[in-house]
């Protein structure tokens, strides 16, 4: 009963517009020419644009990791301490596990709503409160974010 009232109530959550939500202001300024607050709110607050990102922090975490190698012999161990992140471990344990807890929990999250939504739409289903095409749409989101996080599972490594 309490999974159904937890349900209901993402449910309902996740379809109101998209200021109400949160109850937020999202009449934002900035972005591209063009995009509001609500845009910037839908489009790029996104699992894959989230993913996305992560790869770009990927990349310069492993261009200052080239840096740091190249430059080791040039700068003094105090400096590079100073500068910091710049330990073996650190660069070769943490730059791997970092992104992966971040990417993971995004996908995590992304199925456990996927999940709950679907678990919901059946229970709405059984009650004729949305029609079988809703049930349908609900059931394919949520194979398709089990479908990621299983490939994410299967691939990330644990540095150590």
């Amino acid at each position: 009963m309490l999974r159904l009232f937890i349900s209901l109530c993402l449910l309902t959550a996740l379809s109101a517009p998209a200021d109400a939500k949160l109850n937020l202001k999202i009449n934002l300024p900035g972005g591209n020419p063009g995009e509001g607050g609500e845009e910037i709110f839908n489009n790029e607050f996104t699992t894959d644009n989230a993913l996305e990102r992560m790869g770009q922090i990927e990349s310069a975490l492993e261009s200052f990791k080239k840096l740091t190698d190249m430059s080791r012999s040039k700068i003094t161990q105090d400096k590079l301490q100073k500068i910091g992140n710049t330990e073996g471990d650190i660069q070769n344990i943490g730059f791997g596990n970092w992104p992966n807890t971040i990417k993971g929990t995004i996908l995590k999250q992304e199925y456990l709503i996927k999940k709950l939504n679907y678990d919901l739409a059946q229970a709405r289903f059984k009650l004729g409160e949305i029609k079988k095409n809703d049930l349908q749409k609900a059931e394919k989101e949520y194979k398709e974010a089990e479908a990621k996080f299983q490939k994410f599972w299967d691939s990330f490594t644990v540095y150590d």
